[in-house]
């Protein structure tokens, strides 16, 4: 006597067990199973970033902020106080983002590609200390070569403790730059 075999592809299988269990269990079936296919295939899938903690929670413009949380390596956009931060660095516990003109006491946001993640206070932003006086005496770099015309132009950090002073004249004509950081009241040339 002879028995017929009966032969299932893994999509039939897969098919009557689904369609055997009750409406509770098929939910979490499906969600295994879409996993498992994602683990096989390799497809990777963005992980929902969350926000623990950040410090500080206050601050002027040009504050570093540091936010703690999971999922942050492919932060795209860091938003503290209404404001699109700079992101000085990223991890996946960690991101640190420099507080921008335009922002207000607000929200600590980070955004990835697998979500938005929103801290649970806000930043307070606080007046950015401007000196009433001259931080120090005149600066006047040392190491041009004729006359530079120092102070053409100049920048300063957010924070106020980092300037750079342009003289397009020296080096006749090739221009130079001298970079100062201030500790205190004294300032320092660097290089």
């Amino acid at each position: 006597m002879k028995t017929k075999q009966t032969r299932y592809s893994i999509n039939n299988l897969i098919y009557i067990l689904i369609t055997s269990l009750p409406n509770p269990f098929k939910h979490q079936l499906m969600k295994n199973l879409i996993f498992l296919f994602l683990m096989v295939t390799g497809i990777s899938v963005a992980q929902v970033p969350t926000i623990t903690s950040f410090t500080p929670t206050s601050g002027p413009v040009g504050t570093l902020v540091t936010v703690n949380g999971t999922n942050l390596s492919t932060a795209t956009s860091v938003n503290i106080g209404a404001a699109t931060a700079i992101v000085i660095s990223k991890t996946a516990t960690q991101v640190v983002g420099m507080v921008m003109p335009g922002a207000v006491t607000g929200a600590v946001s980070v955004t990835t590609s697998g979500g938005t993640a929103t801290g649970g206070s806000n930043f307070t932003l606080t007046p950015t200390p401007f000196p009433g006086v001259q931080q120090g005496s005149k600066l006047l770099g040392t190491g041009n070569t004729g006359a530079a015309q120092q102070g053409y132009s100049v920048a300063l950090s957010a924070n106020g403790n980092t300037a750079i002073v342009g003289g397009p004249s020296d080096n006749s004509n090739q221009g130079a730059a001298w970079v100062y950081t201030r500790s205190g009241s004294t300032w320092s040339q660097q290089g």
